[in-house]
């Protein structure tokens, strides 16, 4: 039954609308999308079949419910674009109006008259020129020199410009460098060793003054052993090596570790492994023109020739074509392990980079494979006193008929990826290389 109303209903504000066409059945509306307009029919009540217009504004076309029972489907509705799209017939032009009569055109005012042009000035005389002043070649008299200030203290040698000493030891002496053009220092009997080579008549040393052989003792066999090479060419290294010692290092810590359990000992790729600190040598036992250098800021040890040259079997010394690297005793690490409930494994590396004039080649070397299982532990390198490490590759290698003239040696550590790892810590805390065949 239909309620009637009594009069017309008006909104309280007369400038506002009563009834919003969205809420009167078969009004028209507005929606966002075609998929909006089929969403419309959880408003069924408010749609009336051929009478409900909705406007869809992302595709600009009107819509007409054409099917009450569709209202969700596309064939519920008709496109009403072709209708609203349509452009209704121009009509007739109307007649043009009469053109206005034109108004009278103002005069122009007058022009005044321009006034006279004044006369110009006479031009004055030119002044004379004045005389030249005479030259004068006398110089003025100089005034009085200063006093001499006081002489200033001596500061320390490695201050002179030709002087460059690194890690000083015990009976050092300065002794000129023709490669560096300045005064270097060299222990005592690394300078009487190089001059015994200048005359070629006496064997290399060995890491201890007498000891011969390098095995850390001056005995018998160091006695036999200089008269066998007795008015022999120095650096015989079939017969003893060049050694280098007493080294340590700073730890470095290893967090995580990309290896695993399987392959952390077999390792080709530097990326893989973590490089340890090389600190500088306490004792020197080189000789001229063949030396040590330790780079700490690269963590490199590297064999080289002072005089510029390369390591030429042409001068002399044959031998170093087959000369490789031995780590003997004492060479330990410092190892410290955090929060590991078993034992860690880990690998040395050595790794080796032999640099000619134009080119370089490396190599990379297992040296062992340990176990830690204390927290803090020192660990034997050469771990069999009677063997000690050799690392099978030639150090100063002939690369197509060209000697080296240096080569470097770094270390590296690796250590398999396990849950129970914490950090691994690991330093050198004392290294005995000695260079051999």
């Amino acid at each position: 039954m239909a309620i009637k109303k009594i009069a017309e209903y008006q909104h309280g504000n007369a400038s506002l609308a009563f009834v919003d066409s969205d809420y009167v059945r078969g009004g028209i509306r507005t929606v966002a999308s075609f998929s909006d307009l089929l969403a419309l029919s959880s408003k069924s009540d408010q749609l009336k079949e051929d009478v409900t217009i909705v406007y869809v504004s992302n595709d600009n076309k009107y819509y007409v419910l054409s099917d009450e029972g569709n209202i969700g489907a596309t064939g519920g509705w008709t496109d009403l674009s072709g209708i609203f799209s349509a452009a209704g017939a121009t009509g007739v032009a109307g007649v043009t109006g009469a053109t206005g009569a034109t108004g009278d055109t103002g005069s122009n005012g007058a022009t005044g008259a321009t006034g006279d042009t004044g006369l110009t000035g006479a031009t004055g005389d030119t002044g004379l020129t004045g005389a030249t002043g005479a030259a004068s070649t006398v110089q003025g008299p100089s005034g009085p020199s200063g006093a001499t200030g006081a002489t200033g203290p001596n500061g320390p040698i490695n201050d002179l410009s030709d002087v460059n000493i690194t890690s000083i030891s015990d009976l050092d002496v300065l002794r000129y460098d023709d490669n560096s053009n300045k005064f270097i220092n060299k222990s005592a009997f690394d300078t009487f060793m190089a001059a015994a080579e200048t005359l070629g008549d006496f064997p290399t040393s060995g890491a201890t003054l007498g000891d011969l052989d390098g095995n850390g003792i001056v005995g018998v066999p160091d006695l036999l052993l200089f008269l066998a090479n007795f008015n022999n060419s120095i650096f015989d290294l079939s017969s003893q090596s060049i050694t280098f010692t007493s080294m340590s290092s700073t730890p470095v810590s290893i967090q995580a570790s990309s290896l695993n359990a399987s392959n952390y000992d077999g390792q080709t790729n530097l990326s893989n492994l973590t490089k340890l600190n090389i600190g500088a040598q306490t004792s020197d036992n080189s000789v001229s023109p063949y030396d040590w250098l330790v780079n700490q800021t690269n963590d490199y040890i590297q064999f080289y020739t002072t005089d510029g040259s390369d390591i030429s079997g042409s001068s002399g010394f044959a031998y170093f074509d087959n000369a490789k690297i031995q780590l003997a005793n004492p060479t330990n690490l410092q190892t410290s392990v955090a929060a590991t409930t078993d034992d860690t494994n880990f690998s040395l590396y050595c790794y080796i980079e032999t640099i000619y004039s134009s080119s370089t080649q490396s190599q990379l070397e297992l040296v062992g494979t340990y176990n830690v299982s204390d927290f803090d532990q020192t660990i034997s390198v050469n771990q069999d006193a009677e063997n000690p490490i050799v690392i099978d590759h030639p150090l100063f290698a002939v690369n197509s008929g060209e000697y080296p003239t240096a080569a470097r040696i770094y270390f590296y550590v690796g250590i398999p990826e396990e849950p129970e790892y914490g950090t691994f810590t690991c330093s050198i805390s004392n290294l005995k290389i000695n260079i051999t065949q």
